[in-house]
């Protein structure tokens, strides 16, 4: 129960017409999710690093609610999950799951999402950070032969 008047980030779990009742459920201050309810126009961009709740799964992939009321599909390709894993163990009905927004069609109302981009941004973001750190920590050497010939010369001029 929430208290009247409480102001908070809020995520819409199903909306019964029948009943005239919506199930809302408190997104936890501070996590991302929150932070998107809080700062965005409700406007799926691409290139939006958005957290979603999977909803169903399909033989071509995921579908996933992204918030008010927008559903994207996640191709099995763009799921990170190998051929031979199982999806619906990895991604099960329910869970959040962290995507990159790849496409949006306002037209048909598609959105396609990526899990597997994720994936790729992390892995860049660490191949950079592991060259800079190689980059600073290497002595600034010509190689093996260079380094020879420059202390055969050197003695030769002495």
């Amino acid at each position: 129960m929430v208290p009247v008047g409480t102001t908070a980030a809020f995520e819409i779990l199903n909306i019964d017409l029948e009943k005239k009742r919506i199930g809302v459920a408190m997104v936890p201050e501070g996590s991302s999710r929150a932070e998107g309810a809080l700062t965005t126009s409700g406007e799926i961009v691409p290139g939006a690093r958005i957290t979603g709740k999977v909803e169903r799964h399909e033989r071509f992939g995921v579908f996933g609610f992204l918030g008010s009321g927008k559903i994207g599909l996640m191709p099995t390709a763009e799921t990170g999950v190998d051929k031979e894993g199982d999806i619906a163990k990895a991604l099960p009905v329910g869970s959040d799951v962290e995507v990159i927004v790849q496409e949006v069609d306002p037209a048909n109302r598609r959105i396609r999402v990526s899990r597997k981009a994720i994936f790729d941004a992390q892995e860049q973001s660490e191949l950079r950070a592991y060259t800079e750190r190689e980059k600073e920590s290497a002595p600034q050497s010509r190689g093996w032969l260079a380094e020879k010939l420059r202390g055969a010369l050197g003695a030769r001029e002495k």
